[in-house]
């Protein structure tokens, strides 16, 4: 009876670790790619002649007749004893090769890697933490290696001092321009030492940024903004939007400027100046998204943009109106049609029913499950809460450092879960004239000493920057 015979299990690992062992001897005729950035050639020892001939011998002898024996159904004497000539001869000078032959410096690697870094990992893991110095590998991973995905897709603030330059930027600001929102800005930063001598006396005095620095009066008297320029609140400085993104050896796109005594005539200088008016060319070439290759993705990009602001509009109303009331967001459930969903989707529900947008968007994105975006989910809303309540403090510190004048009112009440906690009120004057009260902020577990409730109290005004 003839038909296929299977190989033996020794058969089969005796060809796998034959195959192996030609693929370590391929690899080390390979040239290591470190040596590839070195100025000195290194040679790579060769592989022992006979241990060619035998492998040459086992391709042209041996597998050749196990093949015919599989398809005969038996295998010949002359192959069991080619096996163990095999077994005998060849496998042991292979493994004096591979063990003689390796670089020294490559044995080290891996004894150090077998001494050093697996048992930390496998320490690591058990002990539920991460040795500081794979943690810092890591970290250099992160920061060196890959690119930094994240940081390069982030849509830049208003500082330009902080701007990471690079293509997504220059593409960013290039569509939509820059914004000179200077209304809530501190100026404090851009104050500049003067000293002046009068009459033998020297005197210092200080100048600051000025807002008529970002309008330009023609001959005419027609007034005109200058929007390519930039403060910087972080280093109370000045930058040219276009020099800065596309390159340019003013001060303007480097450290930023300040020298304010003369500020009109270095800003009419370098608005008159040919690399000035070279980049802000660049800018709006770039910023035309017709004609360009990437037009049509472009187009796409900016579509689903202002379709997902839009979401966001609606989303942040709704936000907005539920927690001026002071009501719960969340239900027993977020699914969308649900009578347990919360008031958040209820009332994105009832702006529904007369918002064909909204309408669509739960339609369409309703109950995605997770994974997918929808910008519906708790997730979002308490990233809005948050970011309104840093919003809604910021704007009190503000009126109380403008008021000049307030007075605190602490006091201390146990929680729902009886952890004792001091709230932290301030009373103030606004620029109506009106009388303020308003909450600052919970400290929990201060202790009901005096000396304890006094830090407390100058913890909170020196971590608000607050004038006492």
């Amino acid at each position: 009876m003839t038909g296929k015979k299977k190989l033996s299990g020794y058969q089969n690992r005796k060809r796998a670790l034959l195959k192996d062992k030609k693929e370590l001897i391929a690899i080390k005729k390979c040239r290591k790619i470190q040596d590839m950035f070195l100025e000195k050639t290194s040679t790579v020892e060769e592989v022992p002649v006979e241990i060619e001939k035998d492998i040459q011998e086992v391709d042209q002898n041996t597998f050749p007749k196990v093949t015919e024996a599989v398809h005969n159904g038996e295998v010949p004497v002359e192959i069991e004893k080619d096996i163990q000539e095999l077994d005998q001869n060849t496998f042991p000078k292979v493994t004096e090769a591979v063990h003689n032959e390796v670089p020294v410096d490559i044995e080290k690697d891996i004894q150090e890697l077998d001494q050093n870094t697996f048992p930390k990992v496998t320490e690591a893991v058990h002990n539920g933490k991460v040795p500081e110095e794979i943690a810092m590998d890591i970290q250099e991973i992160d920061q060196n290696t890959f690119p930094k995905v994240a940081e390069y897709n982030v849509i830049p603030g208003s500082d330009p001092a902080l701007w990471s330059i690079n293509n997504f930027t220059q593409d960013y600001f290039c569509i939509h321009g820059f914004s000179q929102n200077v209304s809530s800005m501190n100026f404090s930063k851009s104050k500049r030492p003067y000293i002046i001598s009068q009459k033998g006396v020297k005197k210092t005095y200080y100048r600051y940024f000025n807002l008529r620095y970002l309008q330009v009066t023609l001959k005419n008297g027609e007034k005109l903004k200058r929007d390519f320029l930039m403060y910087s609140e972080s280093k109370g400085v000045i930058f040219c939007g276009p020099c800065l993104l596309f390159g340019n050896k003013s001060v303007f796109a480097t450290t930023g400027f300040s020298n304010w005594q003369k500020a009109e005539e270095r800003i009419l200088e370098h608005s008159n100046s040919s690399n000035h008016r070279s980049n802000i060319i660049k800018m709006k070439d770039r910023g035309n998204i017709h004609g360009r290759i990437d037009n049509n993705l472009v187009t796409q990009v900016e579509t689903q943009r202002i379709y997902w602001v839009n979401v966001l509009k609606r989303v942040v109303a709704v936000v907005k109106r539920l927690s001026s009331r002071g009501l719960a967001f969340r239900g027993t459930t977020s699914k969308i049609g649900c009578n347990n969903n919360g008031n958040f989707l209820m009332a994105l529900e009832l702006l529904a029913e007369f918002d064909p947008f909204l309408s669509n968007h739960l339609e369409t994105y309703g109950n995605p499950g997770k994974g997918n975006t929808s910008y519906i989910s708790y997730n979002i809303y308490e990233q809005f809460i948050n970011i309104m309540s840093k919003q809604v403090l910021n704007t009190i510190i503000q009126e109380v450092k403008a008021s000049r004048y307030f007075s605190i009112s602490v006091d201390s009440t146990p929680d729902i879960s009886h952890i004792d906690q001091l709230s932290f009120c301030v009373r103030y004057v606004n620029n109506k004239g009106e009388p303020v009260e308003r909450f600052l902020c919970f400290l929990d577990q201060i202790g009901h000493k005096a000396d304890d409730m006094a830090n407390a109290v100058f913890s909170v005004l020196k971590k608000y920057d607050l004038n006492y």
